[in-house]
């Protein structure tokens, strides 16, 4: 288990390139989002809004979903190339995009739509139904790496084959504990920065973003050390199995 570990952060050191552009791009993408809705809350009436502020509000979760689902596609195939050459295949950024932004937009819009949900019925005073959706969010976030690196190792997202997809999750499921624990983590993090950083003054965007940045690379590390899980499940399937609790 150390050896995972040790093994995922020096692969990570080893892309530290790939992991920053993840980073970085991720950052633009939340600060137009953010910098937007800004703009919008600022001139816009709370009490009469206008009637075309719910297809921004529908354009903005997009554009945070598609940004998101890029970021992943591109940097993490990249990434995920170079740990696992020369087995693995992808031949660039594009292929990366091609074949895994749909996967990585389906699992962003679910959380995004999750969180939206949350916030509205937050907003309307229905409170009893944000212990359900709190516990759906958690699940989410929990199973976002995984599920998206497993769909990345097989080389698409194949409905088709799904159980087959992700068996490296139930399968090697001692070995994807911390990798979960690491989502959960991010998931708590998350919470509390919404709660603790301020956001009455100009700069709550840039503090938000700084502290996105921090959990954006430690997506990174997540994601690098369900890739190797997913190495060592295709590694113990060739030869023929092995004791899970042997690591």
């Amino acid at each position: 288990m150390l050896s995972l570990w040790s093994d995922s952060y020096r692969h990570l050191r080893q892309n530290s390139a790939y992991a920053a552009g993840y980073v970085g791009c991720a950052a633009v993408v939340a600060a137009v989002y953010r910098g937007a809705n800004a703009g919008i809350a600022a001139i816009v009436d709370k009490d009469a809004p206008p009637p075309w502020l719910p297809a921004f509000r529908l354009g903005s979760l997009l554009w945070l979903a598609v940004g998101a689902a890029l970021c992943a596609a591109v940097f993490f195939s990249l990434i995920g190339r170079r740990v696992d050459r020369p087995l693995w295949k992808c031949s660039g950024w594009q292929d990366g995009v091609r074949r895994f932004f749909l996967a990585w937009f389906i699992l962003n819009l679910c959380q995004i739509m999750v969180i939206d949900v949350m916030i509205k019925l937050n907003e309307a005073g229905m409170e009893s139904s944000l212990p359900s959706l709190l516990m759906l969010d958690l699940v989410l976030r929990v199973f976002f790496l995984p599920v998206g690196a497993c769909i990345m190792y097989w080389g698409r997202l194949d409905w088709a084959h799904l159980p087959g997809v992700l068996e490296p999750i139930y399968a090697q499921f001692l070995l994807v504990i911390p990798v979960l624990f690491i989502g959960f983590g991010q998931w708590i993090l998350s919470y509390l920065g919404a709660e603790k950083i301020p956001t009455d003054t100009g700069l709550d965007i840039l503090w938000i973003g700084l502290y996105d940045a921090v959990l954006d690379y430690i997506s990174c590390f997540a994601f690098v050390m369900m890739w190797r899980v997913c190495m060592i499940h295709r590694d113990r399937s060739m030869e023929g199995g092995g004791n899970p609790f042997d690591f």
